[in-house]
């Protein structure tokens, strides 16, 4: 897919198009990608895919634990996954945002973003039956007891 061809798709989600952001910092497309799909992921949210409005609500739950968590700024700018060649790509939310149209055809849908300075990372996946909000810090905390 060329970069005209993902910016198209954002936009035609209602998202406002920035630049392509490639400055070297954490976490990359990879990383936040392996972290948030991996077999240990806990969603922090879960809609079953069979409820009606289910992507709505997805999407609304990702509007809440994102704004909460420091990925959208206050004025609606997040990175959002380009593609895992091309990166992050800088958007904003507008009155018009509708990730529903961000589905393959079967339904689901992989929506990663992260918060401009890389600490916080927020996801739509879907899982199965489920769409699934995944909310996790960069770097990831050291789960162990010293």
């Amino acid at each position: 897919m060329s970069k005209g061809d993902i910016t198209d798709r954002f936009r035609q989600a209602g998202l406002g198009v920035g630049e392509f952001v490639d400055d070297g910092t954490s976490p990359t497309v990879t990383e936040a990608f392996l972290m948030t799909a991996n077999i240990d992921t806990v969603p922090s949210a879960r809609v079953p895919k069979r409820d009606e409005d289910a992507l709505r609500r997805a999407q609304d739950l990702w509007l809440s634990v994102a704004g909460q968590r420091g990925v959208v700024t206050p004025d609606g700018a997040f990175l959002t996954a380009a593609g895992l060649n091309e990166g992050w790509l800088r958007v904003t939310l507008t009155p018009d945002t509708d990730l529903s149209r961000l589905t393959d055809p079967s339904g689901g849908i992989e929506f990663l973003t992260r918060s401009p300075d890389g600490s916080r990372l927020c996801a739509i996946s879907t899982e199965g039956g489920e769409h699934w909000v995944i909310d996790e810090a960069y770097p990831p905390a050291d789960d162990e007891d010293d």
